[in-house]
Parts: structure tokens; sequence; C-alpha cells
């Protein structure tokens, strides 16, 4: 009976953090959406982690800052949202990937990286779009300069089947609030 009342105490004390921590007003000052297009060529192998460096991907994020009129020092938390990876023209089941991962790099320091969205494992119902989980990472500092690299890698299943034309597409949010 006491061990009963202790684990309703306890639940009540968990429940009530979880509801204090999820009534914080947490909507973000603006969104940015942008893509970038790359090559996965036919052949691929297995054993291998396959890697591609797309170089200056504008982020639009300076744009948005500027149409809103918001201080680039106002902005205290910047954040992956969205990520998704697909053929641009063709009809490409994806079932041969078995693993995504996007970084972003460092403009000062190439060494230096983040990972912003992952797949692991790719599930193998997955078809035409390979829909990636955000990190919670900040990435502020990394991305406010309005220009990036980003590193994909692949690790596969199978062989890739044929040249793809692939469109990765990302989506950034900014806050003004930790």
């Amino acid at each position: 009976m006491i061990l009963l009342k202790k684990l309703q105490i306890l639940s009540f004390i968990g429940a009530m953090l979880l509801l204090n921590g999820c009534s914080k007003d947490d909507t973000p000052i603006f969104s940015t959406e942008t893509f970038v297009n790359f090559e996965i060529p036919a052949g691929l192998n297995t054993i291998e982690t396959h890697t591609f460096i797309l170089e200056d991907v504008p982020l639009g994020i300076k744009s948005q800052l500027q149409a809103q009129s918001i201080n680039e020092e106002s902005i205290v938390r910047l954040l992956s949202s969205r990520g998704l990876v697909e053929a641009r023209f063709d009809d490409i089941d994806w079932n041969f990937v078995f693993e995504v991962s996007v970084r972003v790099l460092d403009n000062a320091d190439n060494t230096m990286s983040e990972e912003i969205f992952y797949q692991d494992p790719v599930p193998l119902d997955t078809n035409d779009e390979i829909r990636l989980f955000s990190n919670i990472t900040n990435l502020k500092d990394i991305l406010i300069t309005d220009v990036a690299t980003f590193e994909v890698k692949f690790r596969l299943r199978n062989f890739s089947p044929t040249n793809i034309d692939t469109r990765l597409t990302m989506s950034f949010v900014a806050f003004d609030s930790e």
C-alpha cells in the first residue's frame, strides 16, 4: 500500500513536470526552406559509405531577417526542421538505401560539422522519398552566414540501380527564446 502511494506521488510529480515543460510558447519567428540537387551515380556498392559534398548552398536566412525586420542578435536558436530526399524526375524506389545522414560543415572550420538530418535505418516501404528526422542541435553559429556546405552520406542495402538526379530539401526554423 505504501509502495502504491509512493508510485502515485511520483507519477503525479512526473506528469506535472512534463506538462510544465510543454506549456512554453515555442512559436518560431520565421522558417526558411532550401533545396540542392545532386546526382547519385549508378552502381554504388554496399560496402562503403558514399559521401556527397554540396557546397555554397544558399539558405535565405538573411533575406528572412530583412523581410521581417528582425535583428540577427534576436535569434537565440536556429534548428533544422524537415528534410526530404527524393528523385527529381524518375520514380525511384529508395529501398536500396540503408541509412542517410546530412551534416552541415562549419564555414570557419570545415573539420567541424553537425548532423542536422538522419534516417537510420531507412524503412523498407520508403517508396519514392526518404523523410529525414531532424536533430535538436542549435545551428545558429553555423547557418547565420546564409551560405553553407552540406555533407550527405548514404549507406546502401543494394547497389544503386541507375543514375539518380536527386533533390535534398531542407527547412529550418528560428526562435527568439530558449
